[in-house]
């Protein structure tokens, strides 16, 4: 076994040990990185569409932009953390722009569909949205991670259905509809109802499982026993993210205005605004926190054999550790005045000692000199008897100057095993 997995496993064991529930009163550890922002402009026949980085102060650098196209609607990134995907607004295309290497390829949505709205990950290790296909219905589909092959998740009503993201607590989809904001199941069986009002875009806390969604031109927020309160008013509201580790928990929105500027907003959990950002006489229409996917998935095979990908930005061969969870997300543990979010069961132990043997490879080590580090889960001699069964995931990295020795904290996935 490498020196390197050794410390780390060694290392994550003691911090857990004295770790304890979480209070959910931790320090703030924001993201830090800035922000990807999409905008996009369309005057008479003249279209284009932009892809920004923004640092904390408001300054932006233009990464990519490509006219003749339409203005971009949405941004997220690819299961290996490298490459923006980005969707416009009404043709059937997606931009692909590598941020490691800074070239960009257009890339066609696979026939029949051509339009969507929103773009977000999915556990298959590619991305979902909703589309339109040629006889004009509407349907909530996934990409593969290559983008080349189109799988229809479930039907979906006629008109503005928009999706929002994936459940942390459950694994499903949510989606925005004119009959009110929905849960579907990874598989497309089932509909449940969230909520009765019609979300377009939202973010949820990795915290407790609230979710903040954007709704009439306010943020609302839907606590996990369903309870509605709003955060903050005096919207439109086009985009929401929630911060990767803030202690309390810090929403990034993009407020829209009467004029063609939008605003690059930070908001506490309660709405107060912390930071305001305009970062250009343009319409941001999305936005995310750079290089936020520090863990993935990715469906290797069938029967459940799946890759965690772990990435954190600048942290090239630093130490690091994955951890599983069967139980859940929250409350978590505290860990030096921050939270990890995981809930520590007997799968915990088993995953950052090694106990998992060839079930689970790779989950601790050192990061790549690209920051990166892939662990692979392979459950097929369990055959479909886990059909369904929920696991979570989150990962971190070790420095022994840091606050309980670890540097950095990554937003637990949930995968739902198939």
């Amino acid at each position: 076994m490498p020196l390197s997995t050794r410390i780390a496993r060694t290392v994550a064991t003691i911090v857990l040990m004295t770790a304890t529930l979480s209070d959910n009163a931790a320090q703030a550890q924001p993201h830090g990185n800035g922000y990807l922002v999409v905008n996009g402009r369309c005057w008479y026949r003249d279209c284009a569409g932009e892809l920004l980085r923004v640092n904390a102060s408001g300054a932006a650098a233009t990464l990519t932009t490509w006219s003749g196209l339409s203005p971009f609607a949405s941004v997220t990134m690819d299961h290996r953390n490298r490459t923006a995907l980005l969707l416009t607004s009404y043709l059937s295309y997606l931009v692909a722009y590598d941020l490691t290497t800074s070239t960009s390829l257009r890339v066609a949505i696979p026939a029949p569909y051509y339009w969507s709205g929103r773009v977000e990950p999915a556990q298959s290790g590619g991305i979902a949205m909703v589309a339109v296909d040629t006889g004009y219905t509407h349907a909530l589909i996934r990409l593969d991670p290559a983008l080349r092959v189109v799988t229809k998740v479930r039907s979906m009503p006629p008109t503005g259905s928009q999706l929002i993201g994936r459940d942390l607590a459950t694994g499903d989809y949510v989606v925005g509809t004119q009959q009110g904001t929905m849960r579907i199941s990874p598989d497309g069986s089932a509909m449940t109802t969230l909520t009765s009002f019609f979300a377009s875009c939202g973010a949820q806390s990795h915290y407790d499982g609230s979710w903040f969604l954007s709704s009439a031109n306010s943020i609302l927020r839907v606590a996990p026993n369903r309870t509605v309160t709003t955060v903050v008013s005096n919207g439109p509201y086009y985009s929401v993210r929630f911060d990767r580790a803030t202690g309390q928990g810090a929403l990034s929105v993009i407020q829209g205005s009467s004029t063609l500027a939008s605003s690059l907003l930070q908001l506490d959990a309660n709405g107060s605004v912390l930071t305001s950002m305009q970062p250009g006489a343009f319409t941001m229409r999305d936005h995310r926190h750079y290089r936020d996917r520090n863990v993935a998935t990715e469906r290797l095979a069938a029967n459940n054999r799946w890759a965690f990908h772990v990435s954190f930005p600048g942290e090239q061969a630093r130490p690091f550790v994955l951890a599983l969870s069967a139980t859940g997300f929250s409350p978590g543990v505290r860990i030096g005045g921050r939270v990890l979010s995981l809930t520590p069961d007997a799968l915990t132990w088993a995953s950052i000692s090694g106990g998992l043997g060839n079930l689970l490879v790779g989950a601790s080590g050192a990061l790549s000199s690209l920051a990166e580090a892939t662990a692979t889960l392979d459950l097929r001699r369990f055959g479909q008897a886990l059909r369904g069964r929920r696991l979570w995931a989150t990962a971190v990295t070790l420095d022994p100057n840091a606050p309980g020795g670890i540097a950095t904290i990554a937003r637990p996935v949930v995968l739902v095993l198939e």
